[in-house]
């Protein structure tokens, strides 16, 4: 009779488990929040990034209906002669940009680096994992993408 208890048990167990595991990915996938949109679906598309000149370039095109006012991207930047990371703190970099970029939009956009380089300007760098992180827009809506899912690799500096 208490065997019969104990796998009831253990299934049941399972179950809720399994149940609140379900219920917690859906709740992050499909926004985690009124005012957060649907991670499945950018609306944006952008250009494989560049280092140039000691910044990253990159074309960005607003593919939603508001438009965009502030932007967070990440990337990591690497030495092309060593490998090693050029930040200064030795990992991702995190730059936001207060940008106004109307619906329907297309505009290069330019990170300035030089708060996070430790080597100099002119080596070449290679960019990596480089990805928009959150996206607020006009109407109040946050996209985000806080583990990179939309990462893309950037052109190997000259």
């Amino acid at each position: 009779m208490f065997r019969n208890l104990k796998r009831l048990s253990v299934r049941t167990d399972i179950a809720v488990v399994s149940a609140a595991v379900i219920l917690f990915l859906s709740f992050c996938i499909t926004g985690c929040g009124s005012n957060t949109m649907d991670l499945r679906k950018p609306m944006y598309t952008i250009t494989e990034p560049e280092c140039r000149e000691g910044n990253v370039y990159f074309d960005f095109y607003n593919r939603a209906k508001s438009a965009v006012t502030v932007m967070e991207m990440r990337m990591n930047i690497y030495d092309k002669k060593d490998g090693k990371p050029v930040s200064q703190a030795q990992g991702t970099i995190v730059s936001e940009s207060r940008i106004k970029i109307a619906a329907g939009e297309k505009r290069n956009i330019c990170i300035p680096l030089n708060n996070y380089l430790a080597v100099a300007k002119g080596q070449g760098f290679i960019i990596d994992q480089f990805y928009i992180s959150r996206i607020n827009y006009e109407n109040g809506k946050v996209w985000k993408d806080e583990f990179g899912i939309y990462a893309v690799s950037g052109k190997e500096a000259q």
